[in-house]
């Protein structure tokens, strides 16, 4: 088992210390299904989640299509707590197969894709080694599980990198996936695909709809629009049955008129809609999934109850807490009088937050109802 360094910050680096290839769990005959998980931007409940959701379904691993928040101490802006959610990742019982995204700490994935050991494991054309149960599916890598020969292209075009605010955040000249990328997937799937993971959507998706509340520039639109033609064209010359996407956060599935390829994308950072259970024997996918709601509280002694059974487990004061909604119906939360606690649904915090959820209270009782 890979080991990384913990005892400071600045030791935290990513650590190629096996090949795709060497390690058991990832073999042809040991993943059957897959979870496959939207964007989650650094979050760590969506992951949790989605470990949970496979622990439930016996699913072999979890793919991540990108906007993880891939970063190390290799990174001069890098804070060891916003890296909480790539260290779960590496603490994983199953592997965590992450794409990237163009939401993802360049420095550190350029810096580690340019040192000779890892140029070499990708000459292999398999996912990266970053630590523990972490790997990165980077651009143009293949692999085969349960016969179906799956492959990755992440990256996209960052619509807000214009933004004086985030624009320190975005590295435009890595985010997006380049003809030499889409070249390399098809050179190493020579035979065809039968998964195709993405970040974007490939061109012809008639259900994308932007959530955006500006109009990027229009030569930004035109890049973002000449990704799509970018992965649409891998789609034409790889022919996969499944294309799995995330970037625009919204939950969608259709058939791609032309093609035998059915698309389906996930929403982001745990709402509904931002999972699918992917059974590689049989190449079909779950519609995307709703994610349990998660509990965030800063102090007391918290009980989680849905329909009579207790869902979550303890643990210290300030941290994560799953509560797991796995059936339709109302989750009861059980505080000491003076806890205080917010629901968490796709990252969002607060009590009495206008989400899907409606809220009745007393000093000792919550309980929260799903109205959707």
């Amino acid at each position: 088992m890979t080991t990384t360094a913990r005892t400071a910050d600045g030791d935290f680096v990513f650590r190629a210390e096996r090949a795709w290839d060497d390690d058991a769990r990832l073999a042809d005959g040991a993943v059957a299904r897959v979870v496959v998980l939207g964007d989650i931007h650094g979050r760590t409940p969506p992951l949790l989640e989605a470990l949970a959701i496979a622990e439930a379904a016996g699913a072999g691993a979890v793919v991540q299509v990108g906007d993880f928040w891939l970063q190390d101490a290799t990174w001069g802006r890098y804070r060891g707590r916003d890296a909480k959610v790539v260290r779960r990742a590496m603490a994983a019982p199953i592997p965590v197969v992450a794409l990237d995204g163009n939401h993802e700490v360049w420095p550190s994935l350029t810096a580690y894709a340019s040192r000779p050991d890892v140029q070499a494991a990708r000459s292999a054309g398999r996912p990266l080694h970053l630590g523990g149960s972490l790997w990165w599916a980077d651009r143009g890598s293949t692999w085969t599980w349960s016969g179906a020969r799956c492959g990755a292209l992440g990256g996209a075009v960052s619509p807000d990198r214009w933004m004086g605010d985030v624009a320190p955040l975005r590295w435009a000249d890595a985010e997006a996936p380049t003809r030499g990328d889409a070249d390399r997937i098809c050179r190493n799937a020579a035979g065809g695909l039968d998964v195709l993971f993405c970040h974007d959507a490939p061109a012809g998706v008639r259900g994308l709809r932007s959530g955006l509340d500006y109009r990027p520039p229009a030569q930004i639109e035109a890049a973002a629009d000449d990704v799509r033609r970018l992965l649409r064209d891998v789609v034409d010359r790889t022919g996969p049955r499944l294309v799995l996407h995330g970037h625009w956060h919204h939950p969608n599935r259709e058939h791609l008129a032309g093609t035998d390829t059915e698309v389906i994308g996930l929403d982001h950072d745990g709402w509904p809609g931002s999972a699918a259970v992917l059974d590689l024997e049989a190449l079909t996918a779950t519609d995307p999934l709703r994610l349990s709601a998660v509990l965030v509280h800063p102090g007391g002694h918290l009980d989680a109850v849905a329909g009579g059974e207790r869902v979550h487990d303890r643990g210290d004061a300030g941290e994560v807490e799953r509560v797991g909604v796995r059936r339709p119906g109302a989750v009861e939360l059980r505080s000491d009088a003076q806890a205080l606690f917010g629901l968490v649904l796709g990252g969002h915090t607060g009590v009495g937050e206008r989400l899907p959820w409606s809220l009745a209270h007393t000093p000792s009782h919550t309980r929260w109802e799903p109205i959707m």
